[in-house]
């Protein structure tokens, strides 16, 4: 079964006597009283809760009961927390709580069912609006620390430590990629393909779940209805060009200009690349 969520806040408790049996609980506002964020610590180390995601000023409260870890993904990496724990994290795009041993299902595993879907191999829970759904399996190594990273990362961004050789590779779930910076200041992690147009909805790889859509409003109609993709492929975001009648440009970090897309055609984009559709322009960072 599934539960409802309300204020962004969750706690799972044993709804079951089975304890693979996730279930939430909504526990209200924003909380930003160390005094009730050590009690929901406490909570979690006495076992009363399986685990907890609660929104704090400068960040979430996360936690796991003994048995059980939060899984916390971030823009280009993923990390464990082992219960019994309670951490304030910043900035986390998703958490997963899951029995430990268990194996980790991808986000989009659960596509199409509200947030806090019951599972025997865990729950995942959005803590940011994010493009696209995480789809399929992704290789990486495993840093020191426990963090899923790029495999070809130098600094682990979860502990700040040079990754040495020989490096561990691992197949995990994939992880948030990048984050869209749009013209009109919204940031958006980008976790899956997306169609973007100004009606992208109505296009038919949306229609067939292929990708997610965004929508950009343009007075001016620049952009074309379905007017380019940005593809994820693994670790890797490709740009396609929808045959757009106003064309898609792109301006590398390196380049003082933009280079035009041919009509269809597609680009592997460098972080910090800068994008123009129409008058509309965003720019992928990590």
């Amino acid at each position: 079964g599934t539960v409802t969520l309300s204020g962004g806040a969750a706690i799972a408790t044993a709804r079951s006597p089975g304890p693979e049996e996730l279930g939430l609980l909504d526990v209200g506002a924003d909380v930003a009283d160390r005094a009730v964020t050590d009690r929901i610590g406490g909570a979690v180390s006495a076992g009363a809760v399986l685990g907890v995601a609660v929104p704090r000023r400068g960040g979430w409260v996360l936690g796991a009961a003994h048995g059980h870890q939060v899984v916390v993904d971030h823009v280009g990496h993923r990390r464990v927390l082992a219960g019994p724990v309670a951490e304030v994290v910043t900035d986390p795009v998703r958490v997963g709580l899951v029995p430990v041993g268990s194996a980790l299902r991808p986000p989009a595993a659960l596509i199409g069912l509200p947030d806090g879907t019951r599972s025997g191999a865990g729950v995942w829970l959005r803590t940011a609006e994010v493009l696209g759904e995480g789809r399929g399996d992704v290789e990486g190594a495993r840093c020191a620390c426990g963090a899923f990273v790029h495999p070809l990362t130098v600094l682990c961004a979860a502990c700040h430590q040079v990754l040495r050789p020989p490096r561990r590779l691992v197949v995990e779930p994939t992880v948030p990629v990048a984050r869209v910076v749009l013209d009109d200041a919204r940031v958006l992690p980008l976790c899956g393909s997306v169609l973007i147009g100004r009606e992208p909805a109505a296009d038919p790889l949306v229609g067939e779940g292929r990708v997610a859509a965004l929508a950009l409003t343009d007075s001016q109609r620049s952009v074309s209805r379905a007017h380019a993709v940005l593809w994820v492929d693994g670790w890797d975001v490709v740009l396609e060009d929808r045959q757009a009648a106003n064309g898609t440009a792109v301006r590398p970090p390196s380049s003082a200009g933009w280079t035009v897309l041919v009509p269809g055609g597609s680009v592997r984009l460098l972080p910090e690349t800068e994008v123009q559709i129409g008058r509309r322009t965003f720019r992928l960072t990590t």
